[in-house]
């Protein structure tokens, strides 16, 4: 939708938008999430790299001020629908 809505939008030059749910969600939470949902996925945890940025949130007010977008689905939702959408066309091009 996000896209559609840049397409459709006139503006000049060039522009960055946040498409995210405002939501912070944890790399740990998220894993989690996969592993739930794919059937044999094993976590392997290893130690975190110097500096590595440890939280993490997307602001979207700008996409919602310029763009009028809005997410229609939750982060969960919106997950497993792509996560449906990628795994029906690897089990196409075995």
């Amino acid at each position: 939708m996000a896209n559609y809505l840049c397409a459709m939008k006139e503006i000049r030059g060039f522009d960055i938008f946040n498409v995210c749910s405002n939501k912070e969600i944890s790399i740990l939470e998220l894993a989690n999430y996969f592993s739930q949902e794919i059937e044999g996925t094993v976590l392997e945890f290893k130690k975190g790299r110097k500096n590595e940025i440890m939280r993490s949130v997307g602001d979207r007010k700008k996409a919602k001020k310029v763009l009028g977008f809005s997410p229609q689905n939750d982060f969960k939702e919106a997950i497993k629908k792509t996560m449906d959408y990628y795994l029906e066309r690897m089990q196409n091009v075995r």
